[in-house]
């Protein structure tokens, strides 16, 4: 039931943000009283951040593995894009849209799940003598690759109207995953 809650509650507020969203309506939608997701969750703002680490501690756990095994910033760039978009891929329909929302509305809880989850394994791996600061590159460029990647998702079908207008075929996602390293390899380059 839990689980389904979650489910539940990442669509709506997928559809109309953390603000519009209510648990009357999650807790309708999922079949269940209200007071059980009461139980599950302590409240509204305790169910949001836990959709949102279910959905980013474990692209959290991945870039640490990137940074343990990587030889270079090529292989953490590289790694980094794989693991933000197939993150986001598996979840096409709600993610991409919730984070906008979130963004739009100054990422608090975003701000404080990667302080909580980020943070201390960044710290981990820094004790075991890995230098994070050489193998990770600035804040700007992990945020053009989330950027691009949500951006990648969300503007579908814009795409499909162009691709049609166009008559170029619509990329694939493999093919956007290869754009998007392209063109943070080159960035990062220059």
């Amino acid at each position: 039931m839990r689980n389904e809650l979650l489910k539940t509650a990442e669509r709506i507020f997928a559809e109309k943000g953390y603000s519009a969203a209510t648990t009357r309506e999650i807790a309708a939608e999922a079949g269940v009283n209200k007071n059980l997701l009461f139980y599950y969750f302590g409240c509204k703002e305790d169910l949001y951040e836990e959709v949102i680490t279910s959905n980013i501690a474990p692209v959290f756990q991945l870039v640490i593995q990137i940074l343990q095994s990587a030889d270079s910033r090529e292989d953490v760039l590289n790694g980094l894009v794989d693991a933000y978009f197939d993150a986001i891929s598996r979840k096409a329909e709600t993610l991409p849209r919730m984070m906008v929302r979130e963004m739009a509305d100054g990422a608090p809880h975003f701000k404080k799940t990667i302080q909580n989850e980020l943070g201390p394994l960044l710290l981990d791996l820094q004790h075991k003598g890995i230098n994070v600061t050489e193998l990770l590159p600035d804040p700007h460029t992990i945020l053009c690759i989330i950027g691009m990647t949500v951006f990648t998702f969300l503007t579908r079908p814009v795409q499909e109207v162009l691709s049609l207008l166009t008559g170029h075929p619509l990329p694939n996602q493999e093919k956007a995953r290869q754009n998007i390293k392209t063109i943070i390899q080159q960035g990062v380059s220059e």
